[in-house]
C-alpha cells in the first residue's frame, strides 16, 4: 500500500493476507496440496515396504511439478476468469500485482512443500525407516518449504508469460518430465545447473557449502524467471474480458 506516494509497510500483513485468501478461493490449489500431501505419504511408505531407506528427493519428487501448478492454476486465473484488470487498479502497477501474487503463491507453496515433508517424516518414522534424524527435521522442512515456494514463484512467472493456466502447466510439466531429463542425458555437465537438479540437492541436505550453493542457484532461476515474466507482461495488452 502507498500513502502519499509512500509506501505504507504497516498495511503490508493485511494485504498479503487478502492475495493468500485471493489465489487459494478457488478449489483447485486445495486439491493440490491434499494431493501433495497424500502422494508425500504415500510415496515414503511404499519406499519403506521395499525396504529402501526414504531419501529426501525421492519423497518429495512431486513438489516441484504441484507447486509450480498451483500457482500457475491460480495465477493464470485472473487472466482465464477476466479479474486481471480489476486486480491491477487495486495494484496501481503492474509490477505491484506480480510481486504480490508471486509472493502469495510464493507462500503458499512453501507451506505445501513443509506439509508434504512433515506428512513424509511422519510416515517414514511410522514405517521404521527415517527420511532424516530428528534432528535435522527442521532443516528439511525448511528445506522443502524453500523449494516449494522457488517453484510457486516460477509457476506464477509462467502463468503471466503464456496468459493461461493450461499454456503454463503444461510448459512447467513438459520441462519437469521431458525437457529436464533429455537435457540431463544430452549433456550431463550440466545437470548441477539445471533447477530440477538444484532442487534434489538442497532436499538432500547435502553439506552447508552445497546447501547454500545450490538453494542461492535455485532462488536466482526463479528470480529470473520472474523478471521475465515482468518484462513481459508490462508489455503486453490486457484484455478485459475472460479468455
Amino acid at each position: 500500500m502507498r500513502v502519499n506516494g509512500r509506501a505504507d509497510v504497516r498495511g503490508l500483513p493485511r494485504v498479503m493476507a487478502r492475495d493468500i485468501r485471493r489465489v487459494m478461493s478457488v478449489p483447485s490449489p486445495w486439491l493440490l496440496a491434499a494431493l501433495g500431501v497424500f502422494v508425500a505419504a504415500s510415496s515414503t511408505l511404499a519406499l519403506a515396504g521395499l525396504g529402501a531407506r526414504p531419501s529426501g528427493p525421492a519423497v518429495l519428487a512431486s513438489l516441484p511439478p504441484l507447486a509450480g501448478s498451483l500457482a500457475a492454476v491460480s495465477a493464470g486465473a485472473d487472466f482465464r476468469y477476466g479479474s486481471l484488470a480489476g486486480e491491477l487498479l487495486l495494484a496501481g502497477r503492474r509490477t505491484t500485482y506480480l510481486a504480490r501474487t508471486a509472493t502469495a503463491l510464493g507462500i503458499v507453496s512453501a507451506a505445501l512443500g513443509g506439509a508434504m515433508a512433515l506428512a513424509a517424516a511422519v510416515a517414514a518414522q511410522a514405517a521404521g525407516q527415517p527420511v532424516c534424524p530428528w534432528a535435522a527435521l527442521p532443516w528439511f522442512t525448511v528445506a522443502a518449504a524453500f523449494t516449494g515456494g522457488c517453484w510457486g514463484v516460477a509457476g506464477a512467472s509462467l502463468a503471466v508469460l503464456t496468459q493461461s493456466p493450461v499454456a503454463s502447466t503444461a510448459s512447467l510439466l513438459g520441462y519437469l518430465l521431458v525437457l529436464e531429463p533429455l537435457l540431463q542425458a544430452a549433456v550431463p555437465r550440466l545437470s548441477s545447473a539445471l533447477p530440477g537438479q538444484a532442487t534434489s540437492t538442497v532436499q538432500s541436505l547435502p553439506g552447508i557449502g552445497h546447501l547454500v550453493a545450490a538453494a542461492a542457484w535455485l532462488g536466482v532461476l526463479a528470480v529470473a524467471l520472474w523478471a521475465c515474466g515482468a518484462v513481459v507482461f508490462r508489455r503486453r495488452d490486457i484484455a478485459v474480458t475472460a479468455s
